[in-house]
C-alpha cells in the first residue's frame, strides 16, 4: 500500500503506477521488508516477476520510514551503473520525500553513492574493494547466483554491527551449488502456489509435474511434432484431482489471483524467509 500510495516505476505497465493486484505473489515477501522479526529475505524468481520491485520498493521504503545505512550489491561495475541509472534512481526521484533531498546535479544524481540526510546509500559490485569496510544496517543483492563464492558472506559480515540488520538476497536461479542456492535453502522454501479452479487446492506449478498436451496423430503426424496443434492441446493439469485448466490469461489469473505459499521447510527460523516464484505465473 505504501508502494501503490508514494513509488512510481517508469517500467510499469499501468501508468507507471505499482499495483499489487497485478502481482499476488510479491506481497508475501514486500510484508518482510517492515517486519522486524525477519532478518534475511532470499527470492529465487524468474525473469520480470518483479524481483528487482522488491529492491526498489524496499530502498524507498527504508529511508524514508525506518533510515540506516543501505548498500545494494550485484554482479559488475556495469551491472551497478545500470541497476542505479535505470531502476533505483529513477524510483527514488519518484517518491516526493526522497525527490526533495535528492542533489539537483544531473553527475551527482548519476553517483553511486547518496547521502541523505537521514542515511547513506551505496551501489556497486560484489567484490572485496567494495565490500570490505562498509558498516551497514539494510543490505541488498541482487543478480546474486552470479557473485563469486564467498561474497555472499563478505556482505552479510557487513551488518554484524546492526542487531536490527535487514538483509535480501534476489536472484534468477543458475545452478544449485552456488552460495544463493544454499542460502536459499537455509530459508523456509516457500513456493507460489496457483489455485486449482477444481478442488481448490494449491498447485505448486511445477513446468514438468503440470504442464500437459496431446501426442497423437494430429500433434505429431508422421513423427514430428506440429507445434501450431501443440499449442491447442497444451493445460496445466492439477496432480490432485486432475481437472485441466487451459492455459489462457483469464484462467492463470483467476489461479494467481486466490493463489498463496506452500512452506516446504517447516523446520527453517521464521527469521530467514525463502520465496520461488516461476514463469508459469504470469499469465500467457
Amino acid at each position: 500500500e505504501w508502494m501503490e500510495k508514494n513509488l512510481r516505476f517508469k517500467d510499469s505497465p499501468y501508468s507507471q503506477k505499482f499495483k499489487i493486484s497485478e502481482t499476488p505473489w510479491l506481497r508475501e515477501p514486500l510484508a518482510c521488508i517492515p517486519d522486524n522479526e525477519v532478518e534475511q529475505v532470499w527470492i529465487k524468481s524468474a525473469a520480470q516477476l518483479g524481483k528487482t520491485v522488491i529492491i526498489q520498493g524496499a530502498i524507498c521504503w527504508s529511508l524514508c520510514e525506518s533510515p540506516g545505512p543501505t548498500m545494494v550489491v550485484i554482479d559488475t561495475i556495469e551491472a551497478a551503473r545500470d541497476l542505479a541509472e535505470n531502476k533505483i534512481n529513477p524510483t527514488l526521484e519518484s517518491c516526493e520525500q526522497l525527490a526533495a533531498v535528492l542533489p539537483d546535479d544531473r553527475t551527482a544524481k548519476k553517483k553511486l553513492k547518496k547521502a541523505f540526510p537521514q542515511a547513506t546509500i551505496m551501489i556497486g559490485p560484489a567484490n572485496n574493494s567494495f565490500l570490505r569496510s562498509h558498516s551497514i544496517r539494510w543490505l541488498f543483492g541482487d543478480e546474486v547466483a552470479k557473485w563469486e563464492t564467498g561474497n555472499v558472506a563478505n556482505a552479510k559480515a557487513r551488518t554484524k554491527r546492526y542487531a536490527n540488520r535487514r538483509q535480501f538476497f534476489v536472484s534468477t536461479p543458475l545452478v544449485e551449488s552456488t552460495d544463493f542456492s544454499q542460502g536459499w535453502d537455509g530459508g523456509t522454501c516457500e513456493e507460489w502456489a496457483l489455485r486449482c479452479q477444481g478442488c481448490k487446492l494449491l498447485i505448486v506449478p511445477k513446468f514438468r509435474e503440470v504442464i500437459k498436451w496431446d501426442e497423437n496423430e494430429t500433434t505429431k503426424p508422421n513423427g514430428r511434432w506440429d507445434f501450431k496443434e501443440v499449442r491447442k492441446t497444451v493445460r496445466l493439469e492439477c496432480p490432485q484431482c486432475g481437472h485441466e485448466h487451459k492455459h489462457t490469461a483469464k484462467t492463470i489469473r483467476a489461479m494467481a489471483d486466490d493463489g498463496g505459499y506452500v512452506t516446504t521447510n517447516p523446520e527453517a527460523t521464521g527469521r530467514i524467509r525463502s520465496f520461488r516464484f516461476n514463469s508459469l505465473t504470469l499469465p500467457p
